[in-house]
C-alpha cells in the first residue's frame, strides 16, 4: 500500500508540474505577443463583473485534480497596476531569497512553489522536505 501511495505522489507531482510548466510558458508567449498561435488563456477568457470587482474564473486547478477550481478576484485596473509594479520592484531586488517548506496537503506544491519563485520572481530558493516525504529529496537533486 506504501508503494503504491508513493508512485501516486509521483505521478500528481509531475503531472502537475507538467501543467505549471506548460501554463507558465503559454502565458509568457501570450505576453510577449509572439505568434506562436497561443490563444488566450482560459481564465482571462472567463471574465465577469461582480461589483466593484472583476472576477477570472472559474477554471481546473490541474488535470489531476478534476472538480477542483479557482477564481481570481481583482480590484479596479487602476490597483492592478500599482500591484505589477510593485511585483516587479520587488523581484528585482538583490539579496533577496526564498524559503520553501514543503509540508503543504499535497506533495505536489514545493515543486511548484519553487519554480514559481525561480521562474516568476527570479528569486533563488532553500527548500526543506518534509520528513515523512524523504522520496521527494530525489527529484530535486543537481
Amino acid at each position: 500500500a506504501a508503494a503504491n501511495s508513493v508512485a501516486a505522489g509521483k505521478l500528481v507531482m509531475s503531472t502537475a508540474l507538467t501543467d505549471y510548466l506548460r501554463t507558465f510558458i503559454d502565458a509568457t508567449e501570450y505576453k510577449l505577443g509572439k505568434d506562436t498561435g497561443v490563444k488566450e488563456p482560459e481564465l482571462l477568457s472567463k471574465k465577469r463583473s461582480v461589483g466593484d470587482d472583476l472576477v477570472y474564473g472559474p477554471v481546473n486547478v490541474s488535470s489531476t485534480l478534476p472538480g477542483n477550481t479557482f477564481e481570481v478576484w481583482t480590484s479596479s485596473s487602476a490597483n492592478m497596476k500599482i500591484k505589477e509594479k510593485d511585483n516587479e520592484k520587488s523581484s528585482s531586488e538583490a539579496g533577496k531569497v526564498a524559503v520553501v517548506l514543503g509540508a503543504g496537503n499535497q506533495s505536489f506544491l514545493t515543486i511548484i512553489d519553487v519554480f514559481d519563485n525561480v521562474l516568476r520572481h527570479r528569486r533563488p530558493v532553500i527548500l526543506k522536505h518534509h520528513p515523512l516525504r524523504a522520496w521527494l529529496a530525489a527529484p530535486y537533486a543537481m
